[in-house]
């Protein structure tokens, strides 16, 4: 999938000029106070492949894992890059959960790039219709 060019400009934005994504501010303030997830599970859902293949809503997912003690969920919106979040991660073991559809492996790597590059330990990438290891970083 090809990115329109101002999604490419968004990997040469500073830390000062990124956001966090959708749940990102409640990880980094659990880190601050010294209560770090064992998992953070990086979710990345794109339009179905097929017309009977409905992945979960990501939204409500990252709610209900964020209600667990043991580990945190971060959001990827449909169609922004990965670049213009500050990914908090440091240190942490992160679990990228994606429904695979059309050209969604591109942001996939790109993700996993950022989130290593962001100072992640790991970063395993799953596909969330059969719950298998696709790839691991």
């Amino acid at each position: 999938m090809r990115m329109a060019s101002s999604q490419f400009r968004a990997s040469t934005l500073t830390n000062q000029q990124r956001k966090f994504p959708p749940y990102g501010k409640q990880l980094a303030e659990r880190i601050l106070v010294g209560n770090p997830p064992f998992i953070v599970r990086c979710l990345v859902y794109g339009p179905p492949n097929y017309p009977h293949q409905i992945p979960p809503d990501p939204w409500l997912r990252a709610k209900l894992i964020n209600q667990r003690s043991d580990s945190s969920a971060l959001v990827l919106p449909h169609g922004e890059h990965p670049g213009r979040f500050t990914w908090p991660v440091r240190g942490l073991i992160c679990v990228v959960e994606h429904w695979p559809s059309r050209n969604m492996d591109d942001i996939v790597a790109t993700l996993s790039n950022h989130l290593l590059e962001s100072g992640a330990e790991h970063v395993v990438v799953i596909d969330a219709r059969f719950n298998c290891v696709r790839r691991a970083y």
